[in-house]
């Protein structure tokens, strides 16, 4: 946590994104992304009292709390959980939801 705040100014923190390669930035446009992306990190102290920073593109602080925050964190772990299962029992080396369309 300590280091996220150093580096980032503070957990609320508001920051853009660019992408990092110059020559990705027309596939990028191509498929309607952004080249520039805005995120807020949001501390949420969880129950166990570790805190956990959240990165999101949600920046309308007063339409989420930071009480969303967590227990969308929480319904989402349990998804996470599942793709470490399939991973390591089907012993895949790269598991993502990325489809290359052309």
């Amino acid at each position: 946590m300590v280091s996220v705040q150093k580096f980032y100014g503070g957990s609320d923190s508001v920051i853009t994104i660019r992408t990092p390669q110059d020559d990705k930035q027309g596939e990028i446009r191509e498929w309607g992304f952004p080249i520039n992306l805005t995120v807020q990190f949001v501390s949420v102290v969880l129950d166990s009292g570790d805190t956990e920073v959240l990165v999101t593109s949600l920046l309308a602080e007063t339409a989420y709390s930071r009480m969303d925050f967590k227990i969308l964190y929480y319904l989402r772990w349990g998804v996470e959980n599942v793709y470490f299962i399939l991973k390591t029992r089907l012993t895949l080396e790269k598991f993502t939801g990325e489809t290359n369309v052309k």
